[in-house]
């Protein structure tokens, strides 16, 4: 085996066909490596433990594939340099492809990110719309509420004023009063006198019972007042034997009744209606 020969050395400046010569030590960057041959003219071995620097044995050993030997070195022409470089250059191209692919993977990380930032800010944007556009019914909504208050306010302000007339009238009026504070009591008692003549005079003296009297004066009263129809039959004619009796208090002439024929309804509405003439007669003779 190579191994067991002498350690010589070859250079070659790598332009000149590569021969094994002891007297020419082989030369790779800027050391000489011992070469020992195996087969004279082509093939040698290279101890690399004689290479001093870290880098020529690094680069022995990538270029063999074996840990202290440099085994067939089939190239006539060696240029370490060149292969150096070239290693270098693979090298940081391929670190340069795995930062470009960690650069390209950070990118559509950040596209990505970009993307739902632009969806939120999208759907950010459509809530502002809509709050803008509840706003904006808000403002419509207190506009016509104050629009309101402002009416109401107005008619406030009229009645108010109308107020501020009915005190002024009532206080004319009170003062009035206050003028005629002396009530006429004799009047009065006339006036009630008049109201039982009349009721006597209706009756001409016919008189059943005082509570009767009573009664009848209280409707005779109801006329004179011009309280309504409805109202004084369902108050004193509550049937047609009451209006019969009523009749004939106020002694009523049978021609001037309903005939006998007549509903309940319309013999109680014929003595009213005798009854009604009756006193507005009267009344208009006492002068009342």
């Amino acid at each position: 085996m190579a191994s067991q020969a002498t350690t010589k050395y070859y250079k070659t400046t790598g332009e000149e066909d590569f021969y094994p010569d002891a007297n020419k030590p082989y030369k790779i960057g800027t050391e000489d490596i011992p070469y020992e041959a195996q087969t004279p003219h082509l093939f040698g071995v290279v101890d690399i433990n004689v290479a001093k620097d870290v880098a020529t044995r690094g680069a022995l050993k990538r270029m063999v594939g074996t840990k202290d030997m440099v085994e067939k070195v089939t190239s006539k022409k060696v240029k370490y340099s060149a292969v150096v470089e070239c290693t270098h250059d693979i090298s940081e191209m391929l670190n340069e492809m795995k930062t470009f692919q960690n650069n390209v993977a950070i990118l559509k990380d950040d596209v990505r990110t970009l993307q739902h930032k632009n969806e939120n800010l999208e759907n950010d944007i459509r809530t502002l719309q809509h709050k803008n556009k509840n706003l904006e019914n808000d403002i419509r909504t207190l506009q016509h509420k104050n629009k309101n208050l402002e009416n109401d306010i107005r008619t406030l302000q009229h009645k108010n004023k109308n107020l501020e007339n009915t005190v002024s009238d009532l206080q004319d009026k009170m003062e009035e009063a206050e003028e005629l504070h002396e009530v006429d009591i004799e009047y009065l008692e006339d006036k009630t006198m008049s109201l039982q003549a009349i009721v006597i005079r209706l009756m001409n003296g016919f008189l059943e019972d005082d509570r009767d009297f009573l009664q009848y004066t209280d409707l005779v009263q109801d006329i004179l007042k011009n309280e309504s129809k409805e109202n004084i039959l369902s108050k004193y004619f509550t049937s047609k034997a009451n209006a019969d009796k009523i009749a004939k208090a106020f002694s009523m002439n049978v021609k001037h009744l309903p005939n006998i024929t007549a509903t309940t309804q319309e013999y109680k509405e014929g003595v009213f209606d005798c009854l009604k003439k009756k006193v507005d007669k009267l009344k208009d003779f006492m002068n009342i």
